[in-house]
């Protein structure tokens, strides 16, 4: 069954097929073409029947015991849809018992949260009133601690957190970087012109400790600028931290990688209605210098051969245009120009010998003070943060391991963009946190 074709035929007579044999692969499918559509309209508007047998789909998929990460638009309209009983109300349907249960209690798990620092003072001497950090808090009642952070375009609901996995013993908090529109970023205060790795982990540090009351963590984790900010963590304060997990990232950003955000950068900014705000679309419609900005990275995103390979068919998508529409387009709904243009240049920044306070400010004595042990992950075919800079970052850190992704889904394998990936991450993260015991 397709996502479209799918999402259209539910119906009252598809719901005892689907407690029996919906599987994983076809919810996905169909929650991820959903999900492009429900960022662009308000839960009102998408209270269709349509939309709201996928939801009860959603839940037969709980009822059979399939549990996946949810994505954010969706999943709000979703558990909106629940909350209110327009299911049953509109469709005549009652959700099962162990559903509902399942899929409120899983509701409770990812509230976003927020916290607030007062008169926060960044790297470059701004000084912002009111800062706020949105995290989520899952399994809070663990005593072992794992600080998950989000990377470039990442939300905290859509963050890969290994929360089901190899972290599944642990409490774990997400945290949204600054920059991201969930905390401070231009789009929702009145934000300074630059930040940089060391604000983003000072804000954290405020968090865990003021906030949370904690003194240290069992492990910090994150994916690409996740990573990045990782490694801040790791020399900034080398006592907070016992391991740390960084997935397709580096210590420093190399010059390659400056210069290929250089392109996607200069779409945006060269773009017309970024030139004169007046010809921005006034909807959550992403502006004609976002889809340029998503045009210029699509391509760096996974590998050559990802592309040859057809890869997006795995997916759902029939052809390349489809997944070019999704991923250039609709996947930037809800983004606005300048939250994208103030992390970029935080990544563009990125240096963590610029982090410590010793006089030699060499990347190797950085790497050398880092008392965590460290699990480097690159992928085998990322064009951008390649293993080769892991490779020689590892023979500078006291504890390290390095385990290369085999895979063609590039960067975004590191995401957990492909199941097969996913898997592999969360086996070698389990034997690297086991052996540490």
């Amino acid at each position: 069954m397709g996502s479209r074709e799918g999402a259209a035929s539910l119906n009252r007579t598809s719901i005892p097929r689907l407690q029996t044999s919906c599987t994983q692969s076809v919810l996905v499918d169909i929650y991820l073409r959903v999900e492009m559509d429900a960022a662009s309209y308000s839960g009102r508007e998408m209270a269709t029947p349509q939309m709201l047998w996928v939801c009860v789909m959603v839940d037969c998929a709980y009822y059979r015991g399939i549990r996946f990460r949810p994505l954010s638009s969706f999943h709000h309209l979703h558990q909106t849809f629940i909350n209110t009983g327009l299911i049953e109300k509109r469709l005549g349907y009652q959700l099962p018992d162990q559903a509902s249960t399942d899929t409120m209690a899983n509701t409770a798990e990812h509230t976003v949260k927020s916290f607030e620092i007062r008169n926060f003072a960044f790297e470059n001497g701004t000084v912002l009133p009111s800062a706020k950090l949105c995290y989520l808090d899952l399994n809070p009642t663990f005593s072992k601690t794992a600080l998950v952070i989000t990377c470039f375009r990442g939300r905290l609901q859509s963050t890969l957190n290994f929360a089901d996995g190899a972290l599944k013993d642990h409490r774990v908090i997400v945290v949204a970087l600054f920059g991201n529109g969930e905390s401070s970023s231009p789009s929702n205060a009145d934000f300074p012109d630059a930040v940089r790795y060391t604000d983003c982990v000072r804000a954290q540090k405020e968090l865990l400790i003021s906030h949370l009351g904690l003194q240290s963590v069992d492990v910090v984790l994150g994916f690409s600028m996740g990573g990045q900010c990782t490694y801040h963590w790791s020399v900034m304060y080398p006592d907070f931290v016992r391991n740390a997990v960084i997935i397709c990232s580096s210590a420093r950003t190399s010059k390659h990688n400056y210069q290929f955000l250089e392109g996607p950068k200069a779409a945006l900014e060269t773009a017309f209605d970024f030139v004169d705000k007046s010809l921005a679309p006034s909807s959550s419609e992403p502006s004609r210098g976002i889809r340029a900005f998503g045009k210029a990275y699509s391509a760096w995103l996974t590998s050559a051969e990802w592309f040859d390979e057809e890869q997006y068919k795995k997916l759902g998508y029939e052809n390349l245009e489809d997944w070019d529409i999704d991923i250039t387009w609709k996947g930037y709904t809800g983004w606005a120009p300048e939250d994208l243009l103030i992390m970029l240049r935080m990544w563009q920044a990125g240096d963590i010998s610029n982090a410590v306070s010793s006089i030699d400010k060499s990347l190797e004595s950085a790497l050398s003070s880092i008392k965590a042990r460290v699990l480097l992950m690159p992928c085998e075919t990322d064009q951008y943060f390649r293993p080769g800079p892991n490779e020689r970052e590892a023979r500078s850190i006291p504890s390290a391991t390095l385990e290369v992704i085999p895979s063609i889904w590039g960067h975004v394998a590191g995401s957990g963009a492909s199941p097969a990936d996913k898997e592999w991450m969360d086996k070698k993260v389990s034997a690297f946190l086991n052996a540490a015991r």
